[in-house]
């Protein structure tokens, strides 16, 4: 987990602007949502490595996460002190319905690990 919360770190130094003292994690669902947990988990972890800097949560939900991804898309990925959370789920959206975003125009800064174990 420090390993992957170091590379947000140093990642976040390279793709925002030095200046900023409030970085905003946008997250395209409600409040609650198994993404949203994982974002509080990652936040608090990751301000220990950021002090001096807030850090935020904002949900942005919305229909199968499509408003607040187009959202990033078309306005917000501009703003280099605002990071989207993405997930699996909104690779389905990108291939089967029609949206604003594509993937390959995006930097990841990161990507969630699950564990899986067989039986």
């Amino acid at each position: 987990m420090k390993k992957i919360l170091m590379v947000l770190v140093i990642s976040l130094g390279i793709a925002t602007s030095a200046l900023a003292d409030t970085f905003t994690f946008v997250v395209p669902q409600k409040p609650g949502s198994g993404t949203t947990v994982w974002t509080e988990i990652v936040l608090k972890e990751l301000a220990r490595f950021m002090p001096g800097h807030t850090l935020k949560l904002r949900n942005f939900p919305g229909a199968r996460d499509i408003p607040a991804v187009n959202a990033f898309q078309n306005e917000l990925r501009f703003d280099d002190t605002i990071i989207m959370v993405s997930h699996g789920g909104n690779g389905v959206s990108f291939l089967q319905e029609q949206v604003d975003y594509n993937y390959a125009d995006w930097e990841s800064i990161g990507m969630m690990n699950l564990k899986h174990h067989c039986w």
